[in-house]
């Protein structure tokens, strides 16, 4: 079988794995559940809820990862509904989740899955990996307050997604079917 497990860990550090799993023995179950699968040659994934609380550890949490010689992670952040809806606190901002897009790209040795949205990313990096399924962002563009116009709202926040600037555009349709970046990606 073509199985992959995924594992939860938190935090690298075990008092903070711990509070988040609301549990005193989660961090101690989890590196024995890692160590069981790494000696039983299983195939597994480090999966991640990024909170308030290890939002700005991600990348310690990472290289520890590599350290322990995990293949792949998964970023999931905490989002506000469901078993969060009444944890708001653990959102993280919006600012903070496109900050992080930049640890992600620059982690060598470990293939991370973020569950991200795709435009938080700079240009480059949406060109190379851009997948419709993920984000089908071809038939928009947002407009920012600042008049600047971007692939995603995330622009406001995440300068290297924006696309230019609405009051220097001297026509729309030729900002649309010229624009480097679109024709690049289309």
């Amino acid at each position: 079988y073509n199985l992959l497990f995924s594992v939860s860990l938190d935090s690298h550090l075990p008092d903070l794995h711990n509070k988040i799993r609301n549990s005193p023995f989660a961090y101690e179950k989890t590196l024995n559940t890692i160590r069981l699968f790494k000696e039983n040659n299983i195939k597994f994934n480090i999966t991640t809820v990024l909170n308030k609380y290890n939002y700005h550890l991600l990348s310690d949490f990472i290289d520890f990862c590599i350290s322990k010689e995990i293949q792949f992670v998964k970023i999931n952040p905490v989002l506000p509904f469901g078993f969060s809806a009444d944890q708001k606190e653990m959102v993280v901002s919006d600012e903070d989740v496109c900050n992080l897009s930049n640890i992600v790209i620059n982690k060598k040795g470990i293939k991370i899955n973020p569950s991200l949205p795709f435009a938080l990313f700079p240009l480059d990096f949406i060109y190379e990996h851009y997948d419709e399924k993920l984000c089908d962002f071809l038939g928009i563009l947002s407009l920012l307050p600042d008049g600047n116009i971007s692939i995603c709202g995330a622009g406001y926040y995440h300068k290297s997604i924006v696309l230019g600037n609405i009051l220097e555009i001297k026509s729309y349709k030729e900002f649309w079917e010229c624009n480097p970046f679109l024709l690049k990606i289309r």
